[in-house]
């Protein structure tokens, strides 16, 4: 209950912060040229817990069980890495994410957890970041719509470098297409400068492709709405 009342009132701030400037605004300064800059990344952080429990199926369903390391790309606080590590006692994970303050959040909740002896955080741009171990799984939860366009398809080839022969990448995000909330969130990350228009989930799977990943999966998570997960495999390297 105590979890539940921190991200209604995440989401409560985001809009009043966030959401009535960005949306009611947004059109005005797309058409002027204007663009918002001041993106409060512990804010998304604590208001993506909103889709905790899909992402937190999702992972039940897509981590494999002898998985032995993970990867998370954007991961805010680190609510899915620790349940990763929790429902995977063998998995050992690194996460990533843009802000310093979110980063020192996410260590100290694993620390909490018992937990920071299995994983670490590390603040930076995941584009920009070295990272010399090769991962099982790689995840990404609605994040490529932070990313501006020209950077995306340079983000999955990135992941896909990350990963094992024969691992797996685990992609959810909101698309283009769908209902009225999905449109508002298109023209809300339009709006914003290091961002961009929501993807299109074909675009996606392209990507995938592009990248030399395997075994592309396109599902659709909620009826009659736009939010996919996509998945993809790394080849396995054939011996000699």
């Amino acid at each position: 209950a105590r979890e539940s009342a921190k991200v209604s009132a995440a989401f409560a701030e985001a809009m009043v912060k966030v959401h009535h400037e960005g949306i009611y605004g947004a059109l005005d300064h797309l058409q002027d040229g204007r663009r918002l800059t001041d993106l409060d990344h512990d804010l998304v952080a604590r208001v993506s817990e909103l889709s905790g429990p899909l992402r937190e199926e999702v992972l039940d369903t897509h981590l494999p069980k002898n998985a032995a390391s993970h990867l998370e790309l954007g991961c805010g606080h680190g609510r899915y890495i620790r349940h990763a590590l929790r429902v995977r006692p063998q998995l050992r994970a690194v996460g990533v994410d843009l802000d310093d303050d979110v980063v020192r959040t996410a260590q100290q909740l694993l620390q909490d957890a018992g937990l920071e002896d299995r994983a670490g955080v590390i603040a930076g741009d995941f584009l920009d970041v070295t990272i010399d171990d090769r991962f099982d799984t790689v995840s990404l939860f609605n994040l490529m719509y932070y990313l501006l366009p020209a950077r995306r398809a340079e983000a999955v080839q990135k992941v896909a470098d990350w990963l094992q022969p024969g691992g797996k990448v685990i992609l959810l995000s909101a698309c283009q297409g769908g209902g009225y909330g999905m449109n508002i969130l298109d023209v809300w990350f339009s709006s914003l400068v290091e961002c961009g228009p929501l993807p299109d989930v074909n675009d996606l799977a392209q990507m995938m492709h592009d990248a030399g990943l395997v075994d592309v999966t396109m599902k659709a998570l909620m009826p009659g709405e736009s939010m996919y997960l996509v998945t993809a495999v790394k080849p396995k390297q054939l011996s000699a």
